[in-house]
């Protein structure tokens, strides 16, 4: 039988993936999300960005209540096969490949419906004034700097555009750690093979962000050098990795971004759900792709599905107006793939039932 798409079943699949009943309750949960956070206290930390409070209420919303439900929806296609669903498949009679193409591209078409919800109220009113893309994330080991501590210098290799765009940033994590003083004094110094360069002093008396000049930086490698200038407490750079951030011109961009990223992982998750779908319990092939998708957060060696890697950052990133990169090429194809497997996993699943029955 010819694996084609069949109208009647991708209509039925998207909505019974998205139900009238929850497509109303997530645009009125999401719509009293979006206007709450825009009414915003005049106390507002000066760092936040009250048009990414809001972004972060409603994709925050979506990522707890939302795509779970879609994952699940994913997971119970062979069920709802195996149970001979008289309403699934009265539209026509196909095969197993073209009720699983059908069916999930439905389901998919249900998840992009929420999706577009999600970024139409989240981008609503004011579009926010701290824009900037965070472009890069540059690993460094962690590092300890006690009184008497000499210089330490750290090769960043060429930033290539990124340092030379107007306004660009490098931004490192401080901390000082109270021995013998409540702060300390710290000079960053960056610079590049010509020498040209920028440096900031700030006096460190507690978790501090602090952010370089990079105009100008954009030939050769560059040089980040820390130096205590004074006495105090013990100052303490984590693990975090430095981040280029680059001023746009377009601050829905992290609403945009937001999206894609979203979007690329629940491609991806609804491949696995769907997979293991077909060969287990939906409850049980839920809760591993929700296991998969929340990896990163408990390791980052941890396999993770494609787009799961750094939402938590960008999602904590948008309170200050700052957009995450879109997701690139190979993360993309990496999750069209997986989605493709698992329209595989969920026929070959569906004709191992027939051929047991």
């Amino acid at each position: 039988m010819k694996a084609a798409l069949r109208p009647g079943l991708v209509r039925l699949a998207a909505r019974r993936s998205l139900p009238p009943v929850v497509l109303a309750f997530a645009v009125l949960l999401l719509v009293a999300l979006a206007r709450r956070s825009s009414t915003v206290p005049a106390e507002l930390p000066s760092n936040l960005d009250p048009a990414g409070v809001r972004r972060h209420a409603v994709w925050l919303a979506f990522a707890a209540l939302f795509l779970p439900y879609l994952v699940h929806s994913g997971s119970r296609l062979a069920d709802r096969w195996r149970r001979r669903d008289a309403d699934w498949c009265a539209p026509t009679a196909c095969g197993f490949a073209g009720y699983a193409l059908s069916s999930a591209a439905g389901t998919l078409l249900g998840a992009l419906v929420l999706l577009g919800v999600a970024l139409s109220l989240g981008e609503m009113g004011a579009a926010g004034a701290n824009a900037a893309v965070w472009t890069e994330d540059i690993a460094h080991p962690p590092l300890v700097l006690a009184p008497g501590d000499g210089a330490r210098t750290f090769e960043l290799g060429p930033l290539g555009t990124r340092g030379a765009s107007a306004g660009a940033v490098l931004e490192l994590h401080a901390t000082a750690l109270p021995r013998e003083g409540p702060s300390a004094d710290l000079l960053v110094t960056l610079h590049d093979a010509r020498g040209a360069g920028a440096s900031v002093r700030a006096r460190i008396d507690g978790p501090r962000t602090l952010r370089i000049p990079l105009a100008g930086q954009a030939i050769g490698p560059v040089e980040l050098r820390l130096e205590r200038t004074g006495g105090g407490g013990v100052l303490a750079f984590p693990d975090t990795p430095l981040a280029v951030l680059v001023p746009t011109a377009s601050p829905r961009r992290a609403g945009l971004a937001l999206a894609l990223r979203f979007l690329v992982l629940l491609i991806a998750s609804l491949g696995v759900s769907m997979g293991l779908g077909a060969w287990m319990r939906p409850t049980l092939a839920t809760a591993l792709t929700l296991a998969l998708m929340l990896s990163p957060l408990v390791h980052r060696r941890i396999p993770a599905l494609p787009g799961s890697e750094g939402l938590a950052t960008a999602l904590e990133r948008t309170l200050e107006g700052i957009s995450s990169p879109y997701p690139n090429a190979s993360v993309t194809l990496g999750s069209l793939a997986i989605f493709t497997l698992g329209v595989a996993g969920l026929v070959r699943g569906l004709a191992r039932g027939r051929d047991r029955a």
